[in-house]
């Protein structure tokens, strides 16, 4: 995955967390080798966590996953 296909991969998932979460959403954040630095296109995977304003519903669980 190339640099701009990360980062269009990455805008498409905080998109699709902010149709389904909504304001509730506070922030998606890189972690494991893409932020330290050490990510491998083609080798590594992509880690991210999303934080959100309240915990969610089994509802809005079942549309994450």
């Amino acid at each position: 995955m190339t640099g701009s296909e990360l980062a269009a991969y990455q805008l498409a998932v905080v998109r699709e967390l902010q149709a389904i979460v909504g304001d509730d959403l506070i922030g998606v954040y890189a972690g494991g080798s893409l932020a330290l630095g050490g990510y491998e296109p083609g080798r590594s995977d992509l880690d991210m966590a999303a934080v959100v304003r309240r915990p969610l519903t089994r509802g809005t669980k079942a549309a994450l996953v």
